[in-house]
């Protein structure tokens, strides 16, 4: 074999296996690439996949697994997953956010208003839509409770109710007041059950109570019964009895 055959069989050598590869590398495919669609029935919806914000519903993707998140203001963020074969089209159904509303009291059985419209009874639980509630509590008896609160989140609230007072006023009689004094009646204390008011007009729990006056060695005593909420006005008599 002479030198210039040798080189030429040399050269085919190394050049046929660089073509054979170059021939397979221009035939190779691209990836195959579907359009994915979604819907939703809340306008103006935020559409991600695969954690990108994609400007209309509509995005064209590689084959292969990718997660889908809808969301929208006052509604549950929609998410799935998706294998994507072929275009496909996904229907997202997005549903209205809610939180859980718990309200209990220290009176089991007292109710329960919302925004002033009476929804049952303590302990009372309900599902609403985020948003600014007023919560009443009331019973018979005892002081209305009322409180107001943003529900951005599930919320338990207690109400500690107290027993409603009665208003009692009590008119000084003229037998325990000195003319001679500038404002006699200042002259004159007033004890409830034992205990020194600050002035004639004060409130008291709902049920029995002993109301005393005392001026100049003189003492009015006298028993009386209120409900609650309610006012009165009291005028103690003298009593005599002969010993």
């Amino acid at each position: 074999m002479n030198l210039k055959r040798f080189v030429i069989l040399l050269l085919a050598g190394l050049l046929l296996p660089a073509a054979a590869m170059a021939q397979r590398t221009t035939t190779r495919r691209a990836p195959a690439t579907h359009d994915l669609t979604v819907q939703t029935n809340v306008n103006n919806a935020q559409i991600s996949i695969n954690g990108e914000v994609i400007k209309g519903n509509t995005m064209n993707l590689p084959a292969g697994n990718h997660t889908v998140e809808v969301s929208a203001p006052g509604y549950q963020v929609w998410r799935q997953s998706v294998q994507l074969t072929g275009n496909q089209t996904l229907r997202a159904n997005l549903q209205l956010q809610e939180f859980t509303l718990q309200v209990e009291s220290n009176i089991r059985g007292a109710r329960v208003f919302i925004n002033g419209n009476p929804r049952g009874m303590t302990n009372h639980s309900e599902r609403l839509r985020p948003g600014r509630y007023t919560i009443r509590v009331s019973e018979m008896g005892y002081q209305d409770w009322e409180t107001t609160l943003d529900l951005n989140r599930d919320e338990r609230v207690v109400a500690q109710l107290q027993p409603a007072l009665a208003t009692v006023r009590v008119n000084m009689p003229s037998g325990l007041l000195n003319s001679r004094e500038r404002n006699p009646s200042n002259l004159v204390r007033v004890r409830v059950n034992g205990e020194v008011q600050s002035g004639s007009s004060f409130q008291l729990p709902a049920g029995r109570h002993t109301v005393s006056l005392e001026s100049g060695g003189l003492e009015l005593r006298q028993d009386i019964s209120v409900l609650p909420g309610q006012s009165y006005t009291i005028t103690p008599n003298f009593s005599w009895s002969l010993d």
